[in-house]
């Protein structure tokens, strides 16, 4: 498709405007696009995740002002001096120990935006994988178990409890691959 202004150029820039309800569309090339001005409202240079991030964490999770009676210092990381409001404005930490020595800060703004500050995501199939694994199919077993009883499904329960002594004895015995099926 050649550009709708210049009909020269390939279009790769697509502008949508809605004005009074009017919905409008134009394809344009990258020079019309900067000659218009559309290209540097399509493309905002200062967009970017971290400033993303950094507003919405100085908007839920504003630091709180300091009470004149009980006056506290900011959380400060001792190993690379990164503070609190540093990290609320770029949303990076400076080093590994921030997140020892600002946990109480961090832990709430990390449970929110992920849904909880336990890793549960993939683990590898190596050995400390599959212990890894077991143990969560375990948790699951368990939280199944006892939706199991309040069902009073006691046939399920029954099954799943055998379940739960088999895999128990698998981690015992050191992980997936050294227990037997």
């Amino acid at each position: 498709m050649l550009c709708q202004r210049c009909q020269q150029r390939p279009a790769n820039v697509h502008v949508k405007r809605t004005i009074n309800g009017e919905m409008t569309e134009a394809y344009l090339c990258q020079q019309c696009a900067q000659e218009t001005g559309e290209l540097s409202m399509v493309f905002d240079p200062g967009l970017n995740i971290q400033n993303l991030l950094a507003g919405f964490l100085q908007q839920a999770f504003p630091m709180p002002a300091e009470s004149p009676l009980a006056p506290t210092a900011e959380p400060r990381c001792p190993e690379c001096g990164t503070t609190y409001s540093q990290f609320a404005q770029s949303s990076l930490l400076g080093c590994p120990q921030c997140y020892d020595n600002m946990a109480a800060q961090l832990d709430p703004v990390i449970r929110r935006i992920q849904g909880g500050s336990q890793h549960t995501g993939k683990a590898p199939k190596r050995a400390a994988g599959g212990t890894v694994r077991l143990r969560r199919e375990l948790q699951q077993l368990r939280s199944d178990l006892q939706m199991a009883i309040l069902k009073e499904d006691y046939e399920a329960a029954a099954k799943l409890r055998d379940r739960i002594k088999e895999y128990e004895q698998k981690l015992q015995a050191g992980g997936e691959g050294n227990a037997v099926e």
